[in-house]
């Protein structure tokens, strides 16, 4: 494909040239090949600039997706950046405008939601527009606990998009699906038994509609591309999880945690939050981030990924998830921690290290790694000579 693009580039094919590149692109990007898709975006736009070509035709498509992917490594600082659209065509800006949507709702900025009124009424002219914006709404009307409206974007995207493609087995679907789960999870708890199966039985088609589409939503010898792989992983595991969290339906398997290891790897960290592919207090991914089983330190990595995104939502969950869930679990109910254990925690779950905890705390760095280390019971039976008196600090 790259040497499609030198040869129209050679014979003043812009058009062709263009167009190869936002193909080579999409493929990368489909195999997940990030930098890859990046480079062949980036090479695109480059072209389309320099031929003033920046928003015709291919010139147009290459930017759309060429800009805002370096949301997918976790650039998101670039991504808002680039997503500033001064100058372009009506289209072109609310596109881009929607991708920076995508970022500022991973960080918890509701105000984002107030492009939905400027943007809804494009949704008719282009798909791209409406599921970029539909996926970043409903993520915000799922960290202000809103299910209600969670579901009235997801039926009127689905609507508008079946309209467009001429379709019912949407690829989108599968992302949508997800989404609205864990939206349900988000609140289901704090509903009456008896709302939750209620609750459970309205996400039921949504989820099974994103199922379907996962296998009917392409065309034949085609298969799922590597972030839509990771999407279904994760509706299986919201599935999972709704379905616990109602009492509805048993302890997600150990299969399910796999699910969201396979999400982890194979898609971007604004897909992946401590939501994935895990039974309440347990880890998604705990093998390949590298947890001590005592206590579990599988919340370090993603931890430290969301504070160096700003994604405040996805770190107060790990917060909550670890201080509350995993540890308490593991170490035998709330009163197994001291005061002093759940400072350190709080703040190794930030991302600080033993050192920035230890001067934050006016304590040593030994007695961080013992709280960080053993167990509350093993510390307080530890023999003469191996700091037994630490944990008075």
């Amino acid at each position: 494909m790259s040497s499609i693009a030198t040869e129209a580039h050679a014979t003043g094919a812009i058009a062709v040239e263009l167009r190869s590149w936002y193909s080579l692109g999409s493929l990368y990007y489909e195999q997940g090949d990030l930098d890859r898709a990046i480079e062949a975006f980036e090479s695109g736009i480059a072209r389309a600039h320099a031929a003033g070509r920046d928003w015709a035709a291919y010139g147009t498509r290459v930017a759309h997706p060429g800009r805002p992917r370096r949301i997918c490594p976790g650039n998101w600082d670039a991504s808002i950046r680039l997503a500033d659209a001064h100058g372009a065509p009506p289209i072109a800006e609310a596109l881009l405008s929607a991708m920076g949507m995508i970022v500022r709702a991973g960080r918890g900025d509701a105000s984002a939601l107030e492009l939905m009124a400027r943007l809804q009424p494009r949704w008719a002219r282009d798909g791209l527009l409406c599921v970029l914006t539909a996926t970043a709404a409903i993520e915000l009307y799922t960290t202000s606990g809103e299910l209600d409206r969670a579901l009235d974007v997801y039926h009127q995207a689905v609507t508008e998009l079946t309209r467009l493609w001429q379709s019912s087995w949407l690829q989108v679907r599968i992302r949508f699906g997800a989404q609205i789960a864990a939206a349900a999870s988000a609140v289901i708890t704090s509903q009456p038994s008896a709302r939750r199966a209620e609750i459970v039985e309205q996400i039921r088609p949504i989820v099974e509609g994103g199922r379907e589409s996962a296998h009917r939503g392409l065309p034949k010898g085609r298969v799922l591309g590597v972030e839509s792989v990771a999407w279904l992983a994760r509706l299986e595991a919201e599935w999972a999880r709704l379905r616990w969290l109602a009492d509805v339906g048993p302890r997600p398997p150990k299969t399910t945690s796999r699910c969201g290891r396979r999400a982890w790897t194979l898609s971007r960290p604004v897909t992946c939050s401590s939501r994935l592919g895990r039974e309440p207090g347990s880890p998604p991914c705990s093998d390949r981030l590298g947890a001590a089983p005592r206590p579990p330190m599988w919340w370090l990595r993603p931890a430290r990924a969301a504070r160096r995104l700003g994604a405040e939502p996805l770190l107060a969950e790990i917060r909550a998830l670890a201080t509350e869930r995993a540890v308490t679990r593991e170490l035998g109910g709330p009163q197994a921690l001291t005061a002093r254990e759940r400072e350190v925690l709080a703040l190794l779950v930030e991302g600080r290290t033993n050192r920035q905890v230890a001067r934050q705390l006016y304590i040593s760095e030994k007695t961080v790694s013992v709280h960080r280390v053993e167990r509350p019971g093993e510390a307080r039976r530890a023999e003469p000579g191996r700091g037994g008196g630490a944990r008075a600090a």
